[in-house]
């Protein structure tokens, strides 16, 4: 292997050449929330919740018969190959047209990599991550990707994994994947990044959250290291000491959403001081772009309003959404157009008892003011438990030929991909297994 280029502060290598140590047997991993608070992976939070009959009825629900029983689980000491559609009679998660072959550029991310180029997804990179298995995260019981972001000639991906030793999470790696047939950088260690504007450098936070709670204002573990790489994996910034919880990097500095005190706070990426954010210092990030922030107050009434603040001139628009539909904070940040106006963000409607009975992709257009409702989501009547245990997560992308496309992941080890090209209905593809968190499209460059 050919030895890393170090920097200070972070470092870069080809990761391409590695293989797995053939006393390691398969896991599954299933990536869990990103809001603060301890990060649970969701196949544990969903195994603590359950009671006996509920697996029961999960273990119904994913049998079927299709000439025989197809049980859409792994079998032991064996896995099924990721891209292999699954079982016509799996629950479907998104509804719509049967989609044709399209030509599109998109990375997906979770228990595996995929690459999506002609429609339907394949694995990819199965040196690096292979059914919840990362040769590059030693000492952990799973690893996936849980977070994918574009930036020039490819896209940055966070590959993270959880333990059981009590210490819930690790500091994961940041891996740069291009575009195109060139190989895969791991630029960083660390357990969060935010790609900055213009997309040239990441920065990163290397501080890890345990899962034995919260971290006091007097524990180590509430401040991080934080700082900025280039692509290639050198350091561009000062270290910078900040509290744990980075939200995003904006032309107007960086914002961070402390995991102790639950405040947001925008800081100099030069000197590190805080400076004056013309937020709520309790509000709620939805999304980032071009400068402007969509959030919310941390409570609203049945009609939610998403503010739209502009950072750099402190003004701001107020948007609203539909009667008992509210942002879904599973996926951060939310994917943006390339303009950085229109962003594509679940949205949830909840019952009165606070069940949610549907999801949908919503495109959020800052210049329009308008909010739009994407059809084809998933809903509580067509999933075996409803959309609550195990959760069903929607996550949406542009490609580089303005096509939007939704991934929706069900609980239950399968997932689907579609796209909207603008108007109509979803287009969808058949179930494929796997438990992805992520997509997006490599950023042009």
């Amino acid at each position: 292997m050919v030895p890393p280029r170090r920097a200070a502060g972070a470092y870069s290598k080809p990761v391409d050449t590695i293989s797995f140590r053939p006393d390691r047997p398969p896991r599954r991993w299933l990536p869990g929330p990103r809001w603060p608070g301890p990060r649970w992976p969701v196949w544990r939070r969903v195994a603590a919740r359950l009671s006996g009959r509920a697996w029961l009825l999960i273990l119904a629900a994913t049998t079927v018969v299709a000439g025989g029983l197809f049980v859409l689980t792994t079998h032991a000491g064996g896995h099924r190959r990721a891209g292999v559609p699954v079982a016509d009679a799996t629950p479907l998660v998104l509804t719509g047209v049967p989609a044709r072959s399209v030509r599109t550029n998109l990375v997906i991310g979770g228990d595996y990599l995929w690459r999506v180029g002609g429609g339907r997804p394949r694995a990819a990179f199965g040196g690096l991550l292979f059914n919840g298995l990362s040769p590059l995260l030693r000492g952990t019981d799973g690893a996936g990707v849980s977070q994918i972001a574009p930036v020039p000639g490819g896209v940055i991906a966070l590959l993270s994994g959880n333990s059981s030793n009590g210490t819930g999470g690790n500091r994961g790696v940041v891996l740069f994947i291009p575009a195109g047939a060139g190989r895969v950088r791991l630029i960083a260690r660390a357990s969060a990044f935010v790609v900055a504007p213009g997309g040239r450098s990441v920065w990163l936070q290397t501080a890890v959250q345990h899962s034995s709670g919260p971290p006091t204002a007097k524990s180590k573990a509430a401040i991080s290291p934080t700082f900025a790489v280039s692509l290639a994996g050198r350091r561009v910034s000062p270290v910078l000491r900040l509290p744990l919880g980075l939200v995003a990097a904006t032309s107007a500095g960086l914002l961070t959403d402390s995991v102790v005190t639950g405040q947001l706070q925008r800081w100099n990426t030069a000197t590190g001081r805080q400076e004056r954010v013309s937020l709520p210092g309790d509000a709620q990030v939805v999304g980032e772009g071009s400068g402007v922030v969509i959030w919310q107050p941390p409570s609203c009434p049945v009609h939610c309003r998403l503010r739209v603040t502009d950072l750099r001139t402190r003004g701001g628009i107020t948007m609203r959404l539909p009667e008992g539909w509210w942002p879904v904070q599973y996926q951060e940040p939310v994917a943006s157009d390339p303009s950085g106006r229109r962003f594509a963000i679940p949205l949830a409607q909840v019952d009165p008892s606070g069940n949610p009975t549907e999801e949908d992709l919503y495109v959020i257009d800052t210049a329009a003011r308008t909010v739009r409702r994407i059809p084809g989501g998933p809903s509580a009547p067509d999933q075996p438990l409803g959309l609550g245990d195990p959760e069903v997560e929607l996550a949406g992308a542009w490609d580089q030929n303005g096509r939007l496309w939704a991934l929706a992941t069900s609980g239950y080890g399968y997932f689907q991909l579609g796209y909207w090209p603008g108007a109509g209905p979803l287009h969808v593809y058949p179930p494929a297994p796997g438990n992805p968190a992520a997509i997006s499209a490599p950023g042009p460059g």
